[in-house]
């Protein structure tokens, strides 16, 4: 008891401690060096460097809203488009708007201590990072609740030590201000209370969390344009629970209750984005949230009236194969009313997620080879998660009654099939990585059993002797897997990633690079095009020079 009430006493501070570890590494030498600052900027965008293209995007949005008081370029039935993308003809932005309506109202906070320009400029370049730092808060109640806190507090620290948290193109990078970070923070908060719902006794406190869970969920949709990502992972774990407790004949409506609360506490509260742009049309989300409901009503029936699995199962895979049949047979389909079920059918049939060819001409949709995943995580760090999945799969097969593991076996399946699809994706595994790979690291240290080594050598007095009694050869080895062969890369890939390439340059730039911020690229594209703009002062638009960009570059 003693022991846990000073766990417990350590928590708050020691989180606290992983939270302003991250933030100090994602962004106290990015903003120190003056790199993404130009004193000499006139307009927000001239002062305020951004990494990466979508930033600046991202930034257009912020200022027309300031501007007209109206969130612009939603595109689709009521939302408009923007006249400057696939111009001169137009087209939506597509930017959902709570990323970018949350950097205006933290802006208008600060706008009374430094002006409106400068308090727009530095919550875009800060909001990420701090976004970034929050993931320790969900990471460390997932790995508390499902394991223990000393599990929870190792993974909270790993995400400090995750090199492409702190600095990639989807990272948590200071100036980096894309809606990676708050996507990550908003899914890995549903999963968490998600698994919270699960564990819950109380049925009452449980569907609290599992409403809670959707707001989070909602608050994805209001963000990313590709939010069925987020239903997708709820729904595919709901329904491969509810077959495997037919299996075993344990059914449990806490499965499809919670589910359901969180899918349709989602649709619900980001109806009015979606009629903005659809109108009364059917989502994506919408459907998957159907699907999942009539499978928990079948799930339910089959539980009351006690149907054998050797019945029931092969009448489930029937459905199953009669849905996917439908599915490839509207694959093509122009219809409006079933667009929602081609884009289900895209993914699974047809190009996919970056499939098409066009989509293949950026970055970020191909695939990274092995050794940039490894070292995208840490050399032991990465097997550490791995390890930690193949446990937790194991531990579930003993205990099927603990269904939270199967929801963190669920969301890891799903994002190794998204990473081998495209290398975007590989930042979303960050949680996962730290949340299992904390785990396996306080299985080690527990097995090694340092609290004895101490105890033995206060036993016996202390000094030669006493090291000679209480250390045995596993803790030295023990030791030094954990101090050199894991930290000390972690902690050198996380020096790497929190260095922008001026500095990288006055230490050593041969070893160091692998990671880092691309902000100075864009200060040429920034500084290139705001000349130009000077330039053209008092020039008719049809006799003004132009640039022609593929892909986002013309978000410059």
């Amino acid at each position: 008891m003693a022991k846990t009430n000073r766990m417990k006493k350590w928590t708050i501070p020691l989180l606290i401690g992983a939270f302003f570890l991250v933030l100090f590494l994602n962004s106290y030498f990015n903003y120190t060096s003056g790199i993404a600052i130009n004193e000499e900027g006139k307009t927000l965008t001239e002062k305020f460097y951004l990494a990466g293209p979508d930033p600046y995007y991202h930034a257009r949005l912020v200022e027309k809203t300031v501007e007209t008081g109206r969130y612009p370029y939603l595109g689709g039935i009521h939302g408009g488009t923007d006249p400057l993308l696939n111009y001169p003809i137009g087209r939506s932005g597509g930017r959902p708007p709570l990323f970018n309506m949350m950097t205006i109202a933290v802006s208008s906070i600060l706008s009374p201590f430094m002006g409106q320009m400068d308090a727009l400029g530095y919550a875009m370049q800060f909001l990420p990072a701090i976004y970034g730092a929050l993931l320790v808060i969900p990471v460390y109640m997932i790995g508390s609740r499902m394991f223990n806190r000393k599990a929870g507090i190792l993974g909270a620290f790993f995400v400090a030590l995750i090199p492409i948290h702190l600095a990639s193109g989807h990272g948590s990078a200071y100036s980096l201000y894309d809606h990676d970070s708050f996507v990550l923070l908003l899914t890995t908060t549903a999963i968490m209370f998600l698994v919270m719902a699960l564990r819950e006794k109380d049925e009452r406190r449980s569907m609290v969390f599992a409403f809670m869970s959707g707001v989070a969920v909602a608050g994805i949709s209001l963000t990313w344009v590709a939010a069925q990502y987020i239903y997708a992972i709820i729904a595919v774990y709901a329904i491969a629970q509810m077959v495997i407790d037919i299996i075993f004949s344990k059914i449990d409506p806490v499965v499809p209750r919670t589910a359901l609360i969180a899918l349709f506490t989602g649709c619900i509260l980001a109806f009015p984005l979606y009629w903005v742009k659809y109108g009364f049309s059917p989502t994506v989300p919408l459907v998957i949230s159907i699907a999942v409901a009539i499978f928990s009503a079948i799930y339910i029936w089959l539980g009351k009236h006690k149907i054998p699995w050797v019945i029931s199962l092969p009448s489930i895979f029937g459905l199953g194969a009669a849905g996917l049949a439908f599915l490839y047979v509207i694959r093509n389909t122009t219809n409006s009313v079933l667009k929602p079920f081609t884009a289900i059918s895209n993914v699974i049939f047809g190009s996919g997620i970056y499939g098409k060819k066009v989509a293949l001409t950026i970055a970020e949709a191909s695939t990274f080879d092995f050794s940039r995943n490894v070292m995208s995580f840490g050399p032991v760090l990465y097997w550490l998660g791995w390890i930690g999945f193949i446990l937790l799969i194991y531990f579930y097969y003993k205990n099927k009654s603990r269904r939270d593991y199967f929801v963190i076996v669920i969301w890891f399946l799903i994002e190794e099939k998204l990473i081998s699809t495209a290398g975007r994706f590989l930042n979303d595994f960050v949680p996962i990585m730290a949340i299992l790979g904390g785990w396996s690291l306080w299985l080690v240290v527990d097995k090694l059993d340092f609290r004895s080594v101490i105890k033995t050598i206060k036993g016996v007095g202390g000094g030669w002797y006493g090291l000679k009694k209480g250390v045995k050869i596993r803790h030295v080895v023990g030791a030094f897997f954990i101090i050199f062969l894991l930290f000390m890369p972690n902690a050198w890939l996380a020096i790497d990633a929190s260095l922008p390439p001026q500095l990288k340059n006055e230490f050593d730039s041969d070893k160091l690079g692998a990671f880092g911020l691309g902000v100075h690229t864009e200060e040429n594209w920034e500084d290139a095009f705001t000349w130009l703009k000077y330039q053209e002062e008092g020039v008719n638009n049809t006799e003004k020079p132009a640039f022609l960009s593929w892909w986002d570059y013309g978000f410059y």
